[in-house]
């Protein structure tokens, strides 16, 4: 396994991967590349479990950190329009305000929060318009959040219940 995916997968830092034997081998991809450091498996996992317990807490560790990167990116994307000049709508972040006035249940709903997958970043089509399924609580147990997914590029749609 090389550095990098041990890095990535298992979550360990260079330090942790320094006291770990491995190989180098020249890169097999370009010369004029460092070489590659190949360690074993059961090491990386013994390093991976030692630090995190379990393999169940480094997934949830591994998701928190995609979940902050996401987070990320949509908040500099956000303050980018904002540098720029670019939002539209009454509401300054583009949904058109603070109103939901999709589809849906019944009732007065207020907008608080919007989840984005990578998917949707990077994926959703010009014009394409959001076909929500059934609304449910809110995944994360959240009192009085609701949400709904769009059925054809998997976006959250997650909103308080007044």
């Amino acid at each position: 396994m090389t550095k990098t995916e041990a890095k990535t997968h298992y979550l360990l830092t260079d330090t942790e991967l320094a006291g770990l034997k491995y190989i180098s081998k020249p890169h097999t991809k370009h010369n004029q590349f460092g070489t590659i450091k190949l360690y074993r498996l059961e090491s990386v996992l013994a390093a991976s479990d030692k630090k995190f317990g379990s393999a169940a807490k480094r997934e949830e560790a591994k998701s928190k950190r995609e979940l902050k990167s996401l987070e990320r990116k949509i908040s500099l994307e956000r303050n980018k329009r904002k540098r720029d000049g670019t939002s539209s709508g009454a509401g300054g972040d583009g949904d058109g305000g603070d109103e939901d006035d999709s589809s849906g249940g019944g009732g007065s709903r207020k907008r608080s929060e919007r989840k984005l997958t990578p998917a949707v970043m990077t994926a959703t089509a010009p014009g394409h318009v959001h076909s929500f399924g059934p609304q449910s609580a809110a995944s994360d147990g959240a009192a009085g959040f609701v949400q709904r997914k769009c059925t054809e590029c998997g976006f959250i749609d997650r909103f308080e219940e007044i």
